[in-house]
């Protein structure tokens, strides 16, 4: 059965709804020659430091919802602590089924936890078709993470938390 899903996200491309893409033609192309019987791949990730649960479960069911049906989509995310802690918890107290693509065990040194933290991105950004970001902009990994997502003609959607209102 076709993913009704796929259509609705090319077309939230061109209107200018969750997608907001200046690599619009990558993703479009990309979403054209994927197989459209199967969920909806969706990484969410975000900074670590966020702990504002009520904010980050405002962006997370938002999105979701745009999805319509668990059965169209499946979440992934990584291990670290922020936001990534906060979808884990959500999504197993709402029964969403998530994957969690975890850090290489073994990062003792600052490096080895830099190069574990890259190869967990890497993969995020290999797995998913979209992805929602949550960032208060400042986590350097979550600013690459995007900006890698976008390169890949991944959908992104960056929500910003935290901001202060003048």
């Amino acid at each position: 059965m076709k993913n009704p899903i796929f259509d609705k996200i090319a077309d939230s491309i061109t209107e200018g709804n969750w997608f907001q893409q200046s690599l619009a033609v990558l993703a479009l192309e990309r979403l054209s020659e994927e197989e459209h019987d199967r969920p909806i791949n969706i990484a969410i990730v975000g900074d670590r430091n966020i702990k504002d649960v009520k904010a980050v479960m405002t962006h997370l069911v938002s999105f979701l919802r745009y999805f319509e049906d668990p059965d169209y989509y499946q979440v992934f995310t990584g291990d670290r602590d922020g936001v990534e802690s906060i979808v884990r918890k959500a999504c197993e107290a709402n029964k969403v089924s998530v994957k969690t693509v975890s850090q290489a065990d073994g990062a003792y040194t600052e490096v080895d936890r830099k190069d574990a933290e890259k190869e967990t991105n890497d993969q995020l950004v290999e797995l998913c078709d979209v992805m929602l970001v949550i960032t208060g902009g400042s986590d350097k990994s979550t600013v690459s993470m995007y900006n890698k997502a976008r390169a890949a003609g991944r959908l992104v959607s960056k929500r910003i938390v935290g901001a202060k209102k003048k």
